[in-house]
């Protein structure tokens, strides 16, 4: 099958909706996301031919499109490309009766076309499984490692450390703590509607903070939560293995401010190849939910034609955003 791809358009919405119910319905409902939020979104998104999408591409550097797989004039599937320095492709997925059939790897391959177009030499991903595994490796991706998510119903007793405090983060802070926690793409500024009007305008709101003991950085997180979920997140920027409390002492923090905004739960990130960050969440409750593995590829090396084949070689080394 071979599909027609463009930017989604305001008259797909309702389709793309019901795309993502078919896709993500228990994902969807186990992060409580109020899809009629999404469509807002999307329509103001793509009023006038979707200038304000792009129009937050020119003045931010920020990717934030959805591309829409069409045949046959049915909607085959779409693919997410979300992010900044480093962006990442999100949120692919087919329509049941056209799976099977190479539109997943033709989203994956249009999308990697468009950023490599755009200057952009890293891109990121996840695969939740070995079959999405195994189509991002044919699209050329690589796999770097896995993360897991732990998740922690609200509100929750959760105590800050003693010894430590927790500030509002600086990017300073960063260059203090020695050993990044993965998943790269989370820097200071790496959600795309991370801008104070525009998250204002979107509902999204997000805080980066540090841990600290002794005077010394220990963690670096980031906190947000959105209007259309009820459940907020926290991803680790940086922490140090030897410091499992520097975590804990921004879970505090990040539980207080979620439950203040009516969240049922928070979804912890957390890089399994550090288990004594996963070993201290469960010390306080949190749930092990999923795991998968987090992929990249190099534009800087990758075209349609070599990208068969290449996924089980070194990974690329990301950089800093």
């Amino acid at each position: 099958m071979v599909a027609d791809i463009h930017e989604l358009r305001r008259s797909e919405i309702p389709a793309f909706i019901d795309l993502l119910r078919h896709g993500f319905g228990g994902e969807l409902e186990h992060q409580g996301t109020d899809l009629r939020w999404i469509r807002r979104m999307l329509t103001v998104a793509t009023l006038a031919r979707g200038i304000p999408a792009r129009a937050l591409r020119r003045v931010t550097g920020n990717e934030a499109t959805i591309l829409m797989a069409i045949h046959r004039g049915h909607i085959a599937g779409s693919v997410t490309i979300l992010g900044r320095r480093n962006p990442r492709l999100t949120g692919i997925v087919v329509h049941p009766e056209a799976r099977g059939q190479g539109v997943g790897l033709q989203l994956l391959q249009e999308g990697l076309r468009r950023l490599q177009a755009r200057g952009h030499r890293w891109v990121s991903g996840a695969a939740i499984d070995p079959r999405a595994l195994a189509l991002a490796q044919k699209a050329g991706f690589r796999a770097l490692d896995q993360i897991d998510l732990y998740r922690l119903p609200l509100p929750a007793a959760v105590a800050r450390p003693p010894g430590t405090a927790v500030r509002r983060a600086r990017r300073t802070d960063l260059c203090r703590i020695g050993r990044r926690q993965r998943p790269v793409e989370c820097d200071l500024n790496a959600h795309p509607f991370a801008l104070p009007l525009l998250g204002s305008l979107c509902g999204l709101r997000v805080r980066h903070i540090t841990a600290w003991n002794n005077d010394a950085p220990i963690a670096c997180c980031s906190v947000s939560s959105a209007r259309g979920n009820a459940v907020g997140e926290m991803r680790t920027v940086r922490a140090r293995a030897d410091h499992p409390d520097g975590v804990l002492a921004c879970l505090a923090l990040a539980c207080r401010w979620l439950e203040s905004l009516g969240k049922i739960a928070l979804h912890l990130y957390l890089s399994a190849d550090s288990p004594e960050f996963g070993e201290a969440a469960a010390a306080i409750g949190a749930t092990k939910c999923h795991t998968w593995t987090r992929v990249a590829v190099d534009l800087d090396s990758w075209s349609p034609a070599n990208a068969a084949g290449r996924g089980g070689g070194p990974p690329p080394r990301l950089e800093e955003a």
